[in-house]
């Protein structure tokens, strides 16, 4: 099974993070299937047979992201519709569900949540892709080797907290397990 499949099933926001990264990847190879091929593909397979399935994932990936129009920035449809599912969860446990331990959880987060969202520019971005691409930016730092500040680190941390939460209560969703009874 690919690691994205595996990712998309068993912790969403995991899955989208690592979507981010493939698809910075592919522009980083410029879409270049031989490139993906070496970099990508042939480090992953244990067998021809799915070198040949990986390889059709990644042409199918890179088809999609020029097609939904982000060959130079942004994600697919299909990962937008992700985070729009969980910004959508996002709603439902803070206004009809009324959950708690989520409202505190979030709550944490409002301060840092502004503070990134003034260095966006961007006043219509939802809170939970505000989420997402701190921690997304988080991992470029890391893998730049750059520091982070504590105060940073706190967002981070804040951030973090509010999408293990969402995941979680996605993954119940999507198990059965969340109700959404008013009654």
């Amino acid at each position: 099974m690919l690691i994205a499949q595996a990712k998309k099933e068993e912790n969403i926001v995991e899955y989208i993070l690592y979507m981010f990264q493939l698809h910075d990847l592919i522009r980083g190879l410029n879409f270049d299937q031989d490139a993906i091929l070496y970099n990508l593909v042939k480090p992953m397979a244990k067998s021809e047979e799915q070198e040949a399935e990986i390889l059709k994932w990644y042409v199918d990936l890179m088809k999609e992201m020029k097609s939904d129009g982000v060959a130079e920035k942004g994600f697919t449809q299909e990962v937008s519709s992700k985070i729009g599912e969980l910004s959508l969860l996002h709603g439902m446990l803070m206004q009809q569900l009324k959950d708690g331990r989520y409202a505190k959880i979030f709550e944490t987060a409002v301060p840092f949540i502004q503070e990134f969202r003034t260095k966006t520019d961007d006043d219509k971005i939802s809170d939970i892709l505000i989420c997402f691409n701190a921690m997304y930016a988080k991992l470029i730092l890391k893998l730049k080797k750059t520091n982070i500040s504590s105060e940073s680190e706190e967002a981070f941390q804040a951030f973090s907290t509010v999408l293990a939460y969402l995941a979680m209560k996605y993954k119940e969703m999507y198990q059965g397990k969340l109700t959404f009874s008013l009654n």
